[in-house]
């Protein structure tokens, strides 16, 4: 076993005892608790939940016969961990481990964050946070146990061409105004890495900062249903690369609109990217991509789902080194027969830059 392998699992390991050791140490006495628990208040709980998924995938590639990506395989281990510090003060943070294409492992904080719950219109966040972009990436996080699919859409896979996380601050809130609630959430934070894999957790690679607004509302006749639009403003660092010696101007708008009652569920989302290349002869490339999901909940254990995928990367991006178009259809269905265990079966058809794609994808999520 590797050494980064050896120090990820002790530290995980660490974040699980916690709770155990100080049940089994007890509270502080004396002047020891004076110092650490401030007069008249108890110390912070922290709560620790647990989700993971196993996986297995047979995929078909019809441009090269390809299907040796058959595999077993296993998804995230995501701890996340809160806190309530007093009545208006919470904190977040998510643990993730996970494996590579290449089996190496992987190990994240994927977010940490501290809120302060002014009111109902007013809540401000600071840390590591998911970006306020659309519904989904605001909704389901990484155990995909919350999720009714056992994939996620195209445009929001991890290192995919959204920008899913954000270190900096965050105001949002609703307000109520006559038959309608308005959700908003304004956010400011160091920008995109060099890479789309790069996340900036301790250090911005320039002076400019990512602003992100994003604005729903709730009509109280359509009760479920939510509409609203996002804008995201960056630019980004240049590249270590001959390719990439110049910043690049980001723009980035979305819409979604999703209705929620009874068994029903229908998700849709739509984003449009442009980036100018800061050179002399101002290059600049599109992409786009959306997602529209429709289930249906059957008793309490069943809910068929279908969705259809698409992205459209154009040829070349600078950032978006992996250009193309794709369009996908999945259908499946997921029973829920424990609580807190859901197992997923779907079947996915596609085409990716003119070759066809087709993929079973059986999952089994869960919570502990």
């Amino acid at each position: 076993m590797g050494m980064r392998m050896r120090a990820a699992l002790i530290v995980f390991s660490a974040v699980l005892l916690v709770p155990s050791l100080a049940t089994a140490q007890g509270a502080p006495e004396g002047d020891e608790a004076e110092a650490v628990t401030p007069s008249g208040s108890a110390p912070p709980r922290l709560v620790i939940k647990g989700f993971g998924d196993v996986n297995f995938r047979l995929f078909r590639e019809k441009a090269t016969n390809d299907d040796t990506r058959n595999s077993f395989f296993l998804g995230q281990i995501d701890l996340f961990l809160t806190s309530q510090l007093a009545e208006r003060v919470s904190v977040l943070a998510e643990l993730v481990a996970k494996f590579r294409t290449n089996n190496d492992p992987f190990y994240d904080v994927d977010r940490i964050h501290i809120t302060y719950h002014l009111s109902d219109t007013a809540n401000i966040r600071l840390g590591k946070m998911h970006a306020a972009l659309g519904y989904w990436n605001q909704t389901y996080h990484h155990g995909a146990w919350f999720q009714t699919t056992a994939a996620r859409p195209e445009i929001y896979l991890f290192n995919g061409i959204l920008p899913i996380h954000l270190i900096g601050i965050e105001l949002y809130g609703t307000k109520a105004l006559g038959p309608v609630d308005i959700d908003y959430t304004v956010s400011a934070g160091n920008g995109r890495g060099k890479t789309l894999a790069d996340t900036t957790n301790v250090s911005d690679f320039n002076n400019a900062k990512a602003v992100n607004v994003l604005a729903s509302i709730a009509p109280a006749a359509i009760p479920g249903f939510k509409i609203g639009g996002d804008l995201w403003l960056d630019t980004i660092p240049p590249g270590d690369t001959a390719s990439r010696v110049d910043s690049i101007r980001e723009r980035l708008w979305g819409v979604h609109a999703v209705y929620l009652n009874g068994p029903v569920e229908l998700l849709a989302e739509y984003f449009e990217m442009n980036h100018v290349v800061k050179s002399a002869a101002r290059p600049s490339y599109d992409a786009q991509g959306a997602y529209a999901q429709a289930a249906y909940q059957i008793a309490t254990e069943w809910k068929p789902y279908y969705r259809f995928d698409y992205q459209n990367v154009e040829s070349g991006n600078p950032y978006l080194t992996a250009p193309g178009r794709l369009q996908r259809h999945t259908l499946g269905v997921r029973w829920d027969p424990f609580t807190w265990n859901g197992l997923k079966l779907e079947l996915s058809a596609g085409r990716r830059d003119g070759h066809n794609e087709r993929a079973l994808l059986a999952q089994t999520a869960f919570t502990f």
